[in-house]
């Protein structure tokens, strides 16, 4: 898996933003590959902490089982690769890549993404990581519409839950500038309360900055918090309050 900013040869044709979101999307060994000096450093940021830590999901990534079904019939499913996977709080992450015509995700294709509980969402605020303060529903009543697109230009969306009991407050977005955005590598817990308001525990490196987004329930506008990581490794970060603690 090589992430390089060198344009020899062995790497004109590149595919670094793909390599980096599909060895986040795994849970398997991840090694750099660059030559000394060479590295891309902020995008090998984006699928880890500060110290090196991988940010990962709660299982690994898995074609959706259309994908599957066109392979076989040649109908009903994505003309290209479509991946998904998610994290313990029920965050769950769609990669499109490859695909030649437009393909309509439904809240079907994402029902095995479900958390300890056996609890399944029906509802999610929906991103894609180039637009991510531009959100999409994602529900039983409302598809997603997946366009055409190749090994550079694919598209990596992330869902947020909605809880259809919340009529005013906050949701966590998560860190925007990760692959893995509430990754249980990172949070420890988040806790939504009745009043709206949320809090989140996330863990680091000392001295880490970490940039954590949260959405209005209502607006659906973005409010990004940086904190930084103190000596007890942990950091609690509220909305609406937005404070670091």
């Amino acid at each position: 898996f090589e992430l390089s900013e060198n344009t020899t040869k062995y790497n004109r044709n590149n595919k670094k933003r793909l390599e980096g979101v599909v060895a986040s999307m795994s849970r398997g060994p991840v090694q750099i590959g660059d030559q000394n000096g060479f590295s891309d450093v902020p995008l090998i940021m984006q699928s880890c902490t500060k110290g090196g830590r991988l940010l990962r999901p709660s299982q690994t990534v898995s074609a959706i089982d259309r994908y599957f079904l066109f392979l076989a019939t040649k109908q009903n499913g994505p003309t290209g690769e479509v991946y998904s996977t998610h994290s313990e709080f029920v965050y769950i992450y769609l990669l499109s890549a490859g695909l030649l015509q437009n393909f309509e995700l439904t809240i079907s294709d994402v029902y095995h993404h479900q958390n300890q509980n056996g609890m399944i969402w029906n509802e999610f605020l929906a991103y894609e990581w180039n637009t991510s303060s531009k959100y999409y529903e994602f529900s039983q009543s409302q598809n997603l519409l997946l366009t055409p697109n190749n090994l550079w230009t694919f598209q990596y969306f992330t869902f947020i839950p909605v809880d259809s009991d919340i009529s005013n407050g906050w949701y966590l977005q998560g860190e925007i500038d990760k692959w893995i955005s509430v990754s249980p590598d990172r949070f420890q817990s988040i806790e939504m309360n009745s009043d709206g308001s949320i809090e989140v525990v996330a863990k680091g490196d000392l001295g880490e900055q970490i940039n954590v987004a949260f959405v209005n329930v209502n607006t659906l506008q973005q409010v990004i918090q940086s904190c930084v990581i103190g000596e007890s490794l942990v950091v609690t970060i509220r909305a609406p309050s937005f404070e670091c603690a």
